[in-house]
């Protein structure tokens, strides 16, 4: 999962940071990079685009092209699903554990 942002001076930035928090509790992955623009109302020209915008579009470039690899990566054939497998994933002594009676 990526993240674009904007806001004020942090451009939406700890936004983005509390959002990580709670994809992480649902076993998401989120990429470290992110876009965040900073004031962006106050950069648009006459014909509604943003101005001085090159260095986001770069971003955003380097992040559709990261978030491109790691779909490939993640969704490639042969790796179990760990949310449905228990015997195939790595932490399948901890789901038994959690299954038994605390009694």
């Amino acid at each position: 999962m990526a993240f674009v942002s904007y806001g004020e001076i942090s451009g939406g930035l700890r936004a983005v940071e509390q959002l990580r928090l709670g994809f992480a509790e649902l076993h998401a992955l989120t990429l470290r990079d992110s876009v965040s623009f900073a004031n962006p109302w106050r950069r648009y020209e006459g014909d509604g685009r943003l101005a001085g915008a090159d260095d986001e579009q770069r971003a955003m470039a380097m992040l559709a092209s990261r978030l491109r690899w790691w779909a490939a990566t993640v969704i490639s054939p042969g790796l179990p699903d760990p949310n449905t497998n228990y015997h195939a994933c790595a932490g399948h002594r901890v789901h038994r554990a959690f299954r038994r009676k605390p009694y």
